[in-house]
This record gives C-alpha cells, sequence and structure tokens, in this order.
C-alpha cells in the first residue's frame, strides 16, 4: 500500500504510517474537491492492482477526509481524531 501511496501522490504531498495498517496522507494546498479526487483516483489504482495481481487477499482502503486552512487553527490531533473518526465509520459500513 505505502509503494501505491508513493508512486500516485503529488510531489508535495507527505505521506506517513500512523499505526499498523493506517496512514495518513497530507494534500499540502488542496480543498475538499482536490482530496475527494486523490481518493477516488486512488481507488482506481487500488483496483487495477487487485484485478492484475489477483492476491489471495486483495488490496482494500478506506478514508477519512479532514479539512484545515491557515485560518482554522485546528491542531493536527483534531485532524487526526476527525479523519480517523470518518475512516472508521466508512470501514465500519462495508463490514
Amino acid at each position: 500500500m505505502a509503494n501505491l501511496l508513493r508512486a500516485n501522490m503529488r510531489e508535495s504531498d507527505v505521506f506517513a504510517r500512523f499505526g499498523g495498517d493506517e496512514f495518513v496522507l497530507f494534500l499540502y494546498g488542496a480543498g475538499r474537491q482536490e482530496a475527494k479526487n486523490a481518493l477516488e483516483r486512488f481507488a482506481g489504482v487500488v483496483e487495477r492492482f487487485n484485478r492484475i495481481n489477483r492476491h489471495t487477499y486483495p488490496l482494500s482502503f478506506s478514508q477519512g477526509i479532514a479539512n484545515s486552512s491557515a485560518t482554522s487553527h485546528r491542531s493536527l490531533d483534531d485532524l487526526l481524531d476527525e479523519a480517523d473518526t470518518k475512516m472508521s465509520q466508512q470501514k465500519n459500513a462495508k463490514v
């Protein structure tokens, strides 16, 4: 998953392992729609990877988006909590 993320992000983006099988992707300067577009693009990349490689356990991902701006004064912890909550909700909806 890390290799797929790295190969399909902009040079200005930053990603890191958040814990276990969770990653955080910071899309510098991206608005909500740009973030959604990036996630849709990444979903296509994962789908193609699974179709081509046909592993016993295909890759999947759940996502949560939290937005901030230079004037919002939201802490990084607050943003991570919001994104993690949204990601967990999406993951639980898939089950």
